[in-house]
């Protein structure tokens, strides 16, 4: 492999870990209360005590309310049947509330009980609509039902950090999604979970996706960026002196060139 095919596979790995670090930052974005601000003519849960707590669940994950965890030991008493209406209202739901889904997935990682495995694998292995966004700069459906699936992996490995067996031969299986972004996520769900997973995944994977082990997770924060643009380029961690503009001077390598008159050259 010469060297630029090795420069361009970097590159191809800086950008896809790049995006995924996004996407994965964005899990727990501020939402809205948009459970309320649906349709009238759309019922997400039935009207029972189950469905109605449920609804004021959402409503209270929302808002980040502390009286989530009292809900939740109140919905955990009938695990089958909060599944059953979460699934429910995941097929009811309009399909651009996604902040609504994102929400509902989060809710269903949140109750960590081995009943939802099922549930969040279907949502991971879901296949994702076609892009329907018309100017992907600024909105792209995609992405949001990327970053809906992402949490449901998130949800698995909870659940297999737990101990839970199933959560984890999940996991295992959705090495061999055919979306990258989702891949990637759980090779790093697995690697965190146990770095001796090393070798099984490699021998799960297809060879042209092996190159994913070695994506690592970053948090926004360890992202560097320049501190002074005017003032200072970063590479790598060496901050490095911008180029200096002094009348009609400037200071290219070690070089002053006059700009009023062209270099000398050896003929």
């Amino acid at each position: 492999m010469n060297s630029n095919s090795i420069l361009w596979t970097v590159g191809i790995i800086a950008v896809i870990a790049f995006i995924v670090t996004l996407l994965i930052q964005n899990f727990k974005k501020k939402l809205v209360p948009t459970v309320s601000k649906l349709q009238e003519d759309v019922s997400l849960f039935s009207d029972s005590e189950i469905g109605r707590n449920l609804h004021s669940l959402l409503e209270a994950l929302s808002v980040g309310s502390k009286d989530t965890s009292v809900i939740l030991e109140k919905l955990k008493t009938n695990p089958q049947e909060c599944a059953k209406e979460l699934s429910h209202a995941l097929i009811v739901i309009p399909e651009n509330a996604y902040n609504t889904k994102w929400l509902i997935v989060y809710c269903i990682s949140q109750f960590e009980l081995p009943d939802f495995v099922e549930l969040l694998k279907e949502i991971a292995q879901s296949e994702i609509p076609s892009e329907k966004s018309k100017s992907i700069h600024h909105f792209s459906t995609v992405a949001e039902e990327t970053a809906i699936r992402l949490r449901a992996i998130e949800g698995i490995k909870s659940l297999a950090k737990m101990g839970n067996r199933e959560a984890e031969a999940v996991l295992f299986e959705l090495l061999k999604s055919n979306y990258l972004t989702l891949s990637i996520a759980t090779c790093q769900s697995l690697l965190e979970i146990n770095e001796g997973y090393k070798s099984r995944i490699l021998e799960m994977l297809p060879k042209q996706k092996q190159f994913i082990i070695d994506i690592t997770r970053r948090n926004a924060s360890e992202i560097p960026f320049i501190k002074n643009t005017e003032r200072n380029l970063l590479f790598g961690k060496t901050l490095v002196p911008k180029p200096r503009r002094e009348e009609n001077k400037i200071q290219e390598h070690s070089r002053v060139i006059n700009r009023s008159k062209p270099p000398k050259t050896n003929k």
